[in-house]
Parts: structure tokens; C-alpha cells; sequence
């Protein structure tokens, strides 16, 4: 049948030249038809439905809006001083219109207008409200601040509740009014919490003050004890407080820092007292019980700083310093020994008595090593008494020698430089090589004089002529300088000193050769210009002067006593030196 029917279908498309891709488009044309035709119907169902939802709401909305443009036009009446301004008649008409308003938007969900008329409306209206509460709000303030600085913490408590709840109400009822603040609440809710927690507190505070106290007092024993009371009162407490009010943890700190302060002070307390009984036996000679006391004083300071690591007092540096301290004292009857073996040496000196120089100077040097073995950090290591003993231990062949050499001629400068001695001659080579290991002079010679020489190179040597005499020795002081050399008649300064004249060919000449001067001196005037020093205390400035002229210069300029001003570590041709000594020793 399907067959007959589909041959009988294609039969009469042939008849009347139809396709099937046309008879496809008119099936797709007649759905859309059909479609469109729904839609427009239920559409149209849809407005029905609203037009009579409309038709039923409206007188209700009609008289809300009627209501508040009656309302409207009343508030505009009353501002335009219509009727009489009174105050409760305007909060009154202010209520029902925004009553009235709210309730046309929430029914009607119309209303809504975009000037902002109502809203400054609500504020001004909700201000005024809010204004009579926070009047009584700040009285409750005030008195709970007054209650807080009599410590009436009940009383605080119960204003600050007060004050709190009103201002909840104020957030809560009108929340468009000015005085409505979250920081106020939170504010009061701080304050609250003080009158609530302060009074648990109290004990806790008194205990920490009475520990404080006794800390400042140096009763670090008692100290100790109060604050560990307080610490479990805290630990308590923190139970019962919330910690944004009460911050246990960093208060728990600042207890555990003074517990373990106080426990280190009082560990210091006993070494001080060690110390104290090792001195009384040092100075009684027992030096056995001086050295066991500071054994136990490292002890307990090792102690402190294991189990104070973060204390002041547990540095690595007080250990260093007890342990210092413990040399010095153990080293003080060798240093003793070693200080009047040093008097013993410059008396055998003084007395050019080599022998016995030189056997001292080997029991000292003995002692020396003794010291820097057995107290190797002891502050005499660094005393200039060791670095002499190891320097003269280190020329004793030649002492007797550089002794006379330095001390062999020796006149004094003047009367009004009483016990100062001054060297006859400059400076020879030989003497500032074997001294000073080095020589510097152009022109050598052993009995030449060293020239060439820098002040602070001539310093040096006088430091160590000053270890081989054994009496205060340095250079002359400018004004002992001129001293001798105004004493030289200016005839004699020309014609019997070495200068550009008598000498042509302007070589230094040896020590002590030319003719002496009225006073016994040789070449205060040429050869070699001399270091003299300004002041002879000021030891370590940085400059000297070179005076007296050199072989260079010529006669007229040798009489007039000639002086040049140069920096310590300059090097000056044809310029020497010679010493000066006092009967210091």
C-alpha cells in the first residue's frame, strides 16, 4: 500500500513539475507559521494576567501615592514656614512621610525617586532622634571614665553597659543618623572590657610591681620568686580573659626575660663574690687558693651563659675577661719579680756594671718567657718592660759598647735646664745600625753621622738608646737646642764649623771632628742640620724642626742659628740627630 501510494505521489509531482526540495521548504514554512502563531497567544495570555494583576493593585497603590505627595506637600508647606515651626509636629509629619514612602516602594515597588530628598530627609530626621541618646550616652561616658580613675570598676561596668546599649540603638534604629558609628561601639566595647577585666588584673599587676621593685633593689632572689607567682596568675587569668583585651603571650615573654634575667644576675652576684675571696688570697700571697676561687667563678660563669644564653651577662667576652683578670692576678709576683729585676738592670747600668747587666738581663728574659707561657693573655705582655727584655736580650753581645756609645760623653745644656745632659757629638752610623738594624745615609761611614733620617725614625732610636741606658732619654727640645747654640760666638760658627766653606766639597764629615764649641759641644752648628722637638711632652706631634745647618749651607747662614720646620716622616738630606738624657731613670 505504502508503494501504491508513493508511486501514485511521484506520479502527480511529475504531472505538475514539482520537486521535492520544494515540497521540503513549504513544510519548514508552514512549522514556522504554526510556532509563530503559539507565541503570540501565550504572549498574550501573559499581558492579560498582568494587566488584571494591575487593574487590582492599583487603587491601593494610587492612594499610597497619593498619601505621600499629600505628605510631601505638607513637609514643603512646613519648611516654607506655612504653619507654625514646631519641633514635634515636624518629627511627627517627617515619621508618617517616611512611613508612608517606605511603604509605597516595599507594596508597589514604585516610588523610588533619584533625587536624594528622602534620604537627607532620614538622616536629618534619625539625627534628631539620635541626638537626645547620645546625650544621656555621653553622661554615661563621663561617668564611667570618673569611676575608672576612682578604681570603681563596678560602677565603671555599669555606665559603659549603659553607653554601650545605647549605642547599639542608635546603630540598629537609625542607622542614617550621624551620631551611628562602628568605631564609637567598638570604642565603648574596649572601655567596657576594661571595667569588666581590670579589676582580675589588679592582683597581677601588684605582684608584677612588687617584683620590679625588688629587681631595681638588686633583691634579684626575691624578684625571681614573685615574678614566677605572677606568671602562674597570668597563665590562670588568660583562661578567663579573651586575648583581645589581654595579650598573655607577650606579657609571658616579658616575665620569662626578667625570670631569666634575675636568674643571671644572680649567678653574677656569686662570681663577683668569688672574685672577691680570690683577690683577698692573691693579696695574701696564695695564689694556689686565688687560682682554685677564679676556677670556680669560670665555672659558674660558663653555667650562666648555658642556661642564660640570651642574657647580656652571657657573652663569650666576660668569660675572656675573668680569665683575664685570673692572669693578671697569677702573673702579678712575676711581674713583681720582673719590675725589680728592671730597677736591678738600670742601677748595673747606671754603674756601667755589665756583668751584672747582662746576668739580669738573662733572669729577666727567663721570667719573660715563664709570663708568656703561663699567662699568655696577661695584660703585662703588653707592657713596654717585655718588649725592652727582648730587645736586650737580643743585643746583649754588643751592650757594653752601644752603652758607651750613647752614654760615653754627656755634658749639660745649661742652668736653666737643671739634670738634662746632652750628647757631645751627633749620632754616629755605627750606633744607629747596630741599634736600629737599617741605615739610611747616603754618604756612609760607621763614624760618619746618620743623616737622612726621619723624626719618627729618630724617636725610635731614642725609645730603645733609652732601653740600653737605662735613663729617660729622647730627643732635645728646641729650646735646649738653642740653649747651646746661642752660646757659640758667630766668628767661631763660620770659621770652625763644617759648612759650605771650610768643606767645598760638601761631605759630612765624622763625629766629634771639628773644633768644640766654648761649652765642649761638636757640630752643634754644621755638618748635619739636627731634629729638635717643639714640646717635650708632645712626643707624638707630627712635625719637628731641623736646626743648626748643614754641610751645605754656607757660613753666614750657619751664624745666624738657622731652623726649618718638616713633617715627622720626612726625609731630609744632611739631616741627623743627637739625644738628650735626664737622671730619671
Amino acid at each position: 500500500m505504502y508503494n501504491s501510494f508513493k508511486n501514485m505521489l511521484s506520479a502527480q509531482m511529475e504531472r505538475f513539475g514539482i520537486s521535492r526540495a520544494t515540497i521540503l521548504l513549504f513544510v519548514v514554512f508552514l512549522t514556522l507559521c504554526i510556532a509563530f502563531i503559539l507565541i503570540v497567544f501565550i504572549r498574550a495570555d501573559r499581558n492579560s494576567d498582568r494587566n488584571i494583576s494591575a487593574m487590582l493593585e492599583s487603587d491601593a497603590c494610587v492612594e499610597l501615592a497619593s498619601t505621600v505627595v499629600t505628605l510631601r506637600a505638607d513637609m514643603d508647606a512646613y519648611y516654607g514656614g506655612a504653619k507654625e515651626q514646631n519641633q514635634e509636629y515636624w518629627e511627627d509629619l517627617c515619621h508618617k512621610l517616611l512611613n508612608a514612602r517606605d511603604n509605597w516602594v516595599r507594596e508597589c515597588n514604585s516610588g523610588v525617586e533619584s533625587d536624594d530628598f528622602y534620604p537627607a530627609l532620614r538622616r536629618r530626621y534619625e539625627t534628631g532622634l539620635a541626638s537626645e541618646i547620645m546625650q544621656e550616652l555621653s553622661l554615661a561616658m563621663q561617668a564611667g571614665e570618673q569611676a575608672i580613675a576612682e578604681n570603681d570598676y563596678k560602677e565603671a561596668l555599669r555606665q559603659y553597659s549603659i553607653a554601650h546599649r545605647m549605642q547599639l540603638d542608635i546603630n540598629s534604629r537609625l542607622p542614617s543618623a550621624e551620631q551611628a558609628s562602628a568605631g564609637r561601639l567598638a570604642s565603648i566595647s574596649k572601655m567596657l572590657d576594661k571595667a569588666r577585666y581590670e579589676p582580675m588584673l589588679e592582683d597581677y599587676r601588684v605582684l608584677i610591681a612588687k617584683a620590679d621593685s625588688s629587681y631595681d633593689n638588686e633583691d634579684y632572689e626575691q624578684a625571681k620568686e614573685l615574678y614566677i607567682e605572677a606568671r602562674t596568675l597570668l597563665t590562670q587569668l588568660s583562661y578567663r580573659i579573651p586575648q583581645s583585651y589581654l595579650n598573655a603571650g607577650i606579657l609571658l615573654s616579658r616575665i620569662d626575660r626578667q625570670m631569666a634575667d634575675c636568674g643571671a644576675k644572680i649567678r653574677k652576684v656569686e662570681i663577683d663574690e668569688i672574685r672577691n675571696a680570690a683577690q683577698v688570697m692573691a693579696n695574701a700571697n696564695d695564689f694556689t687558693g686565688a687560682s682554685e676561687q677564679y676556677a670556680r667563678a669560670l665555672d659558674v660563669q660558663r653555667s650562666l651563659a648555658r642556661d642564660f644564653p640570651n642574657s647580656n651577662l652571657a657573652s663569650e667576652s666576660n668569660i675572656r675577661k675573668l680569665e683575664l683578670e685570673r692572669q693578671n692576678t697569677l702573673a702579678r709576683p712575676w711581674t713583681e719579680a720582673i719590675n725589680e729585676g728592671m730597677l736591678k738592670l738600670n742601677a748595673s747600668l747606671d754603674e756601667r756594671d755589665y756583668s751584672t747587666a747582662l746576668n739580669t738581663i738573662s733572669e729577666l728574659m727567663l721570667k719573660a718567657d715563664h709570663v708568656k707561657t703561663t699567662f699568655p693573655d696577661a695584660d703585662f705582655l703588653r707592657d713596654q718592660s717585655m718588649e725592652r727584655i727582648a730587645y736586650l736580650y737580643s743585643i746583649r753581645g754588643e751592650l757594653p759598647v752601644l752603652h758607651r756609645g750613647i752614654c760615653g760623653k754627656l755634658l749639660p745644656v745649661g742652668a736653666n735646664h737643671e739634670g738634662v745632659m746632652m750628647m757631645d757629638r751627633e749620632v754616629s752610623q755605627f750606633l744607629f745600625e747596630k741599634i736600629c738594624a737599617n741605615n739610611p745615609s747616603l754618604t756612609r761611614g760607621d763614624n760618619l753621622p746618620v743623616e737622612g733620617i726621619t723624626l719618627t725614625e729618630a724617636r725610635q732610636f731614642a725609645k730603645r738608646a733609652e732601653w740600653i741606658s737605662g735613663r729617660k732619654t729622647r730627643l732635645p727640645s728646641l729650646e735646649e737646642f738653642m740653649a747651646v747654640a746661642k752660646g757659640i760666638d758667630p766668628l767661631f760658627a763660620r770659621k770652625s764649623t763644617w759648612n759650605s766653606s771650610t768643606v767645598p766639597e760638601r761631605n759630612t764629615r765624622p763625629c766629634g771632628s771639628s773644633p768644640a764649641d766654648s761649652n765642649g759641644f761638636h757640630d752643634i752648628l754644621g755638618n748635619v742640620s739636627e731634629w729638635a722637638e717643639e714640646y717635650v711632652s708632645d712626643t707624638d706631634a707630627s712635625y719637628g724642626f731641623c736646626v743648626g745647618g748643614s754641610v751645605r749651607d754656607n757660613p753666614i747662614r750657619i751664624s745666624e742659628l738657622p731652623q726649618e720646620r718638616h713633617e715627622a716622616d720626612e726625609r731630609v738630606r744632611n739631616n741627623g740627630f743627637r739625644l738628650v738624657m735626664t737622671n730619671a731613670q
